[in-house]
């Protein structure tokens, strides 16, 4: 954590947060933590850990959130699959 300081404030920010989540992907798929993991994200710079993941035969799902333009192509190339949370499927969730 990074301390800053705006307006006499004092708040702190995460560093480097998606580094350390491919980092986790990737290291934690080596040591056989998990079977499936869930991406939430549309960086397409997470494609390397998703790929050392599946190398270790484990799943990896890209959570793809808005319009199909807006989404990662890259990460799209490399997931074992892809789930789409559209406007569809929160109107479909609602109680």
């Amino acid at each position: 954590m990074e301390k800053r300081k705006r307006d006499g404030k004092v708040f702190y920010v995460e560093k480097a947060s998606d580094v350390n989540l491919a980092l986790d992907l990737a290291l934690d798929a080596e040591k056989g933590i998990y079977n499936e993991a869930y991406l939430i994200s549309n960086d397409g710079d997470f494609s390397g850990a998703v790929k050392a993941a599946k190398d270790f035969r484990r799943i990896v799902v890209y959570v793809a959130i808005g319009n199909r333009k807006a989404i990662s192509y890259y990460l799209k190339k490399v997931v074992s699959r892809t789930f789409y949370i559209t406007e569809n499927f929160i109107s479909d969730c609602k109680l």
